[in-house]
């Protein structure tokens, strides 16, 4: 665990309401699972925050969580330039937010840089399912679902969508979900 970077803590805090490496998921074995915390840029909770066993975090930019946030196990969250989640989301096991490419690629001719990170923003009220890739450049309106292993790399307008494929469609309009 690697911390010299910014936590913002919007209101008083209260006891436990920024929890790491909780919970149980029965097709992971705690036991084994590790939690990686590594923040150098800035994270800013708006509320209480969970963070599930086997959580990986990375932030070197600035991550921005909403109040009732919820990862429950094994997902990595990577962010060097900026990643925004809404309120009362709910992320589930095994999925990658990525706001960059890790390499930079390069226009021979130009220089010009061809992959640039982009921000994610995920609106309030979404439930990611399980195993999710959310490339750089999404966007998830509020109150929106993306299916179990969708991919998505781009801005999908709209609210109360269910979201799916790979790349991500939208499937069917006019849904919510309850935890």
């Amino acid at each position: 665990r690697r911390f010299s970077g910014r936590i913002k803590i919007d209101g008083t805090p209260q006891p436990a309401s920024i929890r790491f490496g909780f919970g149980h998921v029965p097709n992971f074995d705690w036991r084994y699972s590790r939690t990686v915390i590594d923040v150098t840029g800035t994270i800013e909770f708006q509320g209480r925050a969970k963070f599930g066993h086997g959580t990986k975090l990375v932030v070197m930019g600035t991550m921005l969580v909403g109040n009732r946030f919820n990862v429950s196990a094994e997902t990595e969250i990577v962010c060097m330039h900026k990643i925004t989640f809404g309120k009362n989301n709910l992320i589930s096991w095994g999925s990658l937010f990525i706001d960059h490419d890790y390499h930079k690629i390069y226009d021979i001719k130009s220089d010009a840089l061809l992959n640039a990170p982009k921000p994610i923003v995920i609106g309030d009220d979404v439930w990611v399912a399980c195993r999710c890739l959310i490339l750089k450049g999404s966007v998830v309106g509020n109150g929106c679902i993306v299916s179990a292993g969708s991919m998505i790399n781009k801005n999908i307008s709209g609210t109360q969508l269910l979201l799916g494929g790979s790349p991500a469609k939208i499937l069917r309009e006019g849904v919510r979900w309850e935890n």
